[in-house]
């Protein structure tokens, strides 16, 4: 079979390997297409087909033209080499240089005594104590959320409509929310209590902590938080709460029928004298019109029992 080899030089010439012939692309038609109408003309003069070896940049592809102008692909055709494989070299004979037997002698290392510790240096503890847990309000760490897409501002409203995955800015809001979801949401070493109190009435105490156990309980979820009234006079929990308590569900009545507080208290005993909320937070309103006011050892009492099923009161 006819062969000869096709270097593309430019878009427009094209050059036959070993000879000074070239291929020019005129009216505007593809190099390609010259070589084409070329390798035909030389397929018509042999007879039959041709291969041609196109190459360009390094690359070259193998095609038979037929004199009709049929054209394929094709792998290059010609004869194979044998391999012929070659026998080892065999192996010079070894022989020591040293035929004689060899010594080998070891000097002493000389052994140091254990050095002595200082007498006026103080020496600690071998084991020291285990740390205690830290909760993660003093000890963040990565800030949560970042990867996530924005839910919020332009970016939330540009992956709503368009389908994209745009986070938020570092300094955003929404991350700032993030992060403060994230730090409510983190586990708690222990039971732990909040204290809203003034010596001034009507300054916004009893909103502002059924606010906070609201916010607590929508990010931990329900059964979690306890918000409970020790005014002396009653309170006005009750009052500013979606849900009223009814008559005996409050901090009276509850130390009154668990006196112990070490004892162990059943959650559907609990629940007798607490009000659910519509964020999942339980309130212990105070009884208007008690003979006494509470005192510190009915807080702590009350503090103990709510320990047994809540997180934070």
């Amino acid at each position: 079979m006819n062969a000869f080899t096709v270097e593309i030089l430019s878009d427009t010439t094209a050059r036959i390997a070993g000879t000074d012939e070239e291929i020019v692309a005129t009216d505007g038609k593809p190099i390609h297409n010259r070589i084409y109408e070329y390798s035909q003309a030389r397929a018509m003069e042999a007879g039959g087909p041709v291969e041609v070896a196109v190459q360009r940049s390094g690359r070259s592809t193998q095609i038979t033209v037929a004199p009709d102008g049929t054209a394929s692909r094709s792998a290059p055709t010609g004869p194979i080499e044998p391999v012929v494989p070659t026998a080892p070299a065999a192996p010079e004979p070894y022989e020591d240089a040293v035929p004689e037997p060899v010594s080998v002698t070891v000097e002493p290392i000389g052994h140091s005594a254990r050095r002595a510790p200082d007498e006026g240096r103080p020496r600690g503890p071998a084991a020291s104590t285990p740390r205690r847990a830290v909760s993660a309000l003093v000890a963040p760490e990565v800030t949560p959320g970042a990867g996530e897409p924005a839910r919020l501002g332009m970016r939330g409203r540009l992956n709503a409509v368009l389908g994209l995955s745009l986070a938020p800015k570092t300094n955003s809001a929404e991350m700032r929310l993030r992060a403060s979801e994230a730090t409510i949401n983190s586990p708690i070493p222990d039971f732990s209590v909040v204290t809203v109190a003034s010596c001034k009435g009507g300054v916004g105490k009893t909103p502002f902590a059924v606010a906070l156990a609201q916010t607590l309980a929508t990010v931990r979820g329900g059964s979690t938080v306890a918000c409970a009234d020790l005014a002396e006079i009653g309170g006005s929990l009750a009052d500013r709460v979606g849900v009223p308590p009814t008559e005996g569900r409050d901090v009276v009545g509850l130390l009154a029928a668990h006196t112990d507080a070490a004892a162990t208290i059943r959650p559907s005993a609990l629940s007798r004298y607490m009000t659910r909320q519509p964020s999942g937070e339980d309130i212990v309103a105070g009884r208007r019109g008690a003979e006494s006011g509470l005192s510190y050892d009915d807080a702590a009492k009350l503090a103990d029992i709510l320990a047994q099923h809540r997180d934070i009161l």
